[in-house]
């Protein structure tokens, strides 16, 4: 296992350049979105798990909260690639690349070299 984090595959010049679900790789998607759940998930404090204080006292309960937050942001941001295409063949395109997502999240998940933080 190595310890220095894999090469970006990010296009090399950005600038000026519309950033979308098309724009970057599937893999590298995968691991900023995991790369990010991750930084907000490792701040939460058992705590503020017990007796859903999440649903009680926001503020007690702040990173929970944000979690949450970050999975609607998610979940909408999925939802809206989708319907905002105005042909089958553009939404058929969108969930294509949203699945090959989801697959390296979920091989992520249960392989053994780390190459995705998840």
């Amino acid at each position: 296992m190595s310890n220095s984090p894999p090469e970006s595959k990010l296009p090399k010049n950005l600038r000026g350049t519309k950033i979308d679900l098309f724009t970057v790789d599937s893999e590298e998607l995968a691991r900023q979105l995991c790369i990010h759940t991750f930084q907000i998930y490792s701040k939460i404090q058992p705590f503020e798990l017990v007796g859903q204080v999440w649903s009680k006292d926001r503020e007690l309960s702040r990173n929970v909260n944000a979690l949450i937050a970050w999975f609607n942001l998610v979940s909408g941001w999925v939802s809206t690639s989708i319907v905002q295409q105005k042909t089958l063949r553009m939404r058929v395109k969108v969930i294509t690349q949203l699945v090959e997502v989801n697959d390296f999240l979920w091989y992520a998940r249960f392989k053994q070299e780390d190459t995705l933080p998840c």
